[in-house]
């Protein structure tokens, strides 16, 4: 299995203070159509056994964005496209993308991964930077989730957000089909997120209610049969291990990274995940082959340790 991640370009239509991207990688554009052609066909030679996740900034934005599907789709390659969703509310674009994967492909290794930060327009608004973001990625959803797609609503748990997580979920449950699944996750304080880290803050040992709130209320709707929910990014040890059914490990291992770069012509490069268990607390824990662990600048961040880490023995 071969896994890459492929960020088109870093211009966005969204502002957010939430951004792990910095100043400096924004400054680096777009790729070029020359360069992208030529990493999409040295890709493609993988085949079906190819897991591509298509980002930027908005990778709808960028003009080679829909022959890129159009080319990954003939391999039959596994697509995952992360995307602030906006673009999908004008439904004739939804449309172009179906048709740009082609007749053939088979759907079901489709996915589209869009943050909503909140089902309360002011606080989704707040964290992107753009008044009206809010309508536009929930038609945007809308219209995917009309045409059958597979769509996972991303949350980023933060300070701003953690009080209408529940209600988040009763929005998704109530107004979208179970296409529509939900996926909770820890924030990497990086690029501009650092800079807000004040605002967006909230340790481990304040996000763990407020999670298992959100799952008891997912729990308790009737009409979630085979709808997905996942925690990623975030340590098993700050919720009960009940909950511990809806974790996924993310880490793939080592990850080709294709992103724009003026500092060399060498646009690709292979990195691995800044989430692990790679502590001194973690070593002694039962369940670290488990876990995905702690972003590294959460724990740079917070100096009380036992606030982001709690030791667990299980007996097997």
């Amino acid at each position: 299995m071969v896994n890459s991640y492929f960020a088109l370009g870093y211009k966005c239509n969204h502002n957010c203070i939430n951004c792990p991207l910095s100043t400096f990688d924004r400054l680096h554009g777009q790729l070029n159509q020359k360069v992208i052609q030529e990493n999409v066909n040295n890709l493609v030679k993988n085949g079906d056994d190819l897991h591509v996740t298509i980002s930027g900034g908005e990778p709808t934005l960028h003009p080679e964005f829909l022959n890129v599907l159009g080319v990954l789709g003939e391999s039959n390659a596994f697509i995952t496209v992360l995307s602030n969703g906006t673009r999908c509310a004008d439904m004739s674009f939804v449309d172009l993308m179906i048709d740009s994967l082609g007749e053939e492909y088979d759907f079901n290794r489709f996915k589209y991964i869009t943050a909503i930060h909140s089902n309360r327009s002011e606080i989704h608004d707040l964290l992107t930077g753009v008044e009206g973001s809010f309508k536009e990625s929930i038609s945007g959803i809308k219209n995917l989730d009309s045409r059958h797609l597979n769509i996972m609503i991303k949350h980023i748990m933060n300070k701003k957000s953690l009080s209408s997580m529940k209600d988040l979920v009763n929005f998704v449950t109530d107004f979208y089909s179970n296409n529509v699944g939900l996926q909770f996750c820890s924030m990497d304080f990086s690029g501009r997120c650092r800079k807000n880290v004040g605002e967006l803050y909230a340790s481990n040992d304040i996000i763990g209610p407020y999670l298992e709130e959100s799952l008891d209320e997912f729990e308790r709707k009737k009409d979630n049969c085979g709808r997905r929910l996942e925690i990623i990014e975030t340590p098993l040890c700050i919720v009960d291990p009940y909950y511990w059914k809806y974790y996924c490990l993310s880490g793939l291992g080592k990850l080709e990274y294709i992103a724009p770069n003026e500092e060399s012509e060498n646009n690709r490069s292979t990195i691995t995940s800044s989430c692990h268990t790679n502590y001194l607390e973690c070593q002694d824990c039962d369940v670290k082959s488990y876990c995905d662990g702690v972003w590294e600048s959460t724990y740079e961040i917070e100096k009380d340790k036992s606030k982001v880490l709690q030791k667990v023995k299980v007996i097997i």
